[in-house]
């Protein structure tokens, strides 16, 4: 296929930056992730690097089990309760022979304006930002295209705890900010980005959309759907919302025995199934000012 352009920040947020190269020649039952080969039943582990990677199946169909997490978001120089944690999506998928995917790692939502993975939206520095998603994309990343989304947390807002932190991601809604006063991020559900704040006492947060989180004080999370960002109320900023999770296949990726689990708001902002063994860390909010968010994980075996 042919290369995935280098894209500007707008692009990398939504998953694109990582170029294609021409694979390695796959037997029966093998699997390429940007020219190294793997099998079942130990798989691939993305581990906590958050970026976009290129896979391509062998001469046959693998049936294999995929769990995703998506990134936490990030707290400021403000701290309100903590950022979001990252949804978490699994499944039974069949990759089809000589199919290729792009999967997205999301990037920890972060205090300042980062280069990210997984469309999760920007601070002001003084709050959070939003995570990235973590997904599997048939050919390219494109909403249309998408196959199993980890949704991930919204960035924490402040000052103070009535601010609150960031919703947590994943699941068919993300999670409103826990915050008390408004107008705070909702989360993204499986129809249209969380809403973002009014801004009464000054600039307004903007809603989520496909893939993004919104663009805010306090970012959203990225998602299916982006939750909405925190604005200004003239004293503060609520958190954001997070984004949605997706576990509805594609045609060239269809799926069996899925599930979600949200994340959690706020403090102490874990990500969804932080128990499993496999999740080792991944998207858990910030918990102190500032930190970022920890990146997400993509596992696949058997």
């Amino acid at each position: 296929m042919a290369p995935i352009p280098i894209l500007s920040r707008v692009g990398s947020d939504f998953g694109f930056g990582r170029s294609a190269a021409a694979g390695p020649s796959l037997a029966a039952g093998q699997f390429s992730i940007d020219g190294s080969v793997y099998s079942l039943p130990t798989g691939w582990n993305s581990g906590l690097t958050a970026g976009q990677y290129s896979m391509v199946v062998g001469p046959t169909n693998i049936t294999a089990t995929v769990k995703l997490w998506g990134a936490g978001g990030g707290v400021g120089s403000q701290f309100a309760g903590g950022a979001g944690g990252g949804g978490y999506s699994t499944a039974t998928a069949v990759f089809q022979a000589g199919n290729t995917y792009q999967i997205v790692v999301g990037t920890g939502g972060g205090p300042n304006a980062l280069v990210k993975y997984g469309g999760g939206n920007n601070g002001d520095g003084n709050r959070g930002g939003g995570g990235g998603y973590s997904g599997i994309f048939a050919s390219s990343v494109t909403h249309g295209n998408s196959a199993i989304i980890a949704g991930a947390g919204g960035g924490n807002g402040g000052p103070g705890g009535p601010y609150g932190g960031g919703g947590g991601g994943g699941g068919t809604t993300g999670g409103d900010s826990p915050a008390s006063v408004l107008p705070k991020g909702r989360g993204g559900t499986q129809s249209a980005g969380g809403t973002g704040g009014g801004g009464t006492g000054g600039s307004g947060g903007g809603p989520g959309s496909a893939l993004l989180g919104g663009v805010g004080f306090a970012g959203g999370g990225g998602g299916y759907y982006g939750g909405g960002s925190g604005a200004d109320n003239g004293a503060g900023s609520p958190g954001g919302g997070g984004g949605s999770g997706y576990t509805g296949g594609h045609p060239a990726l269809p799926l069996s025995s899925v599930s979600m689990t949200n994340g959690s708001n706020g403090s102490p902002g874990a990500a969804g199934n932080s128990a499993d063994p496999l999740c080792g860390g991944a998207g858990q909010g910030g918990t102190s000012e500032p930190s970022p968010g920890t990146p997400g994980r993509v596992v696949i075996y058997s």
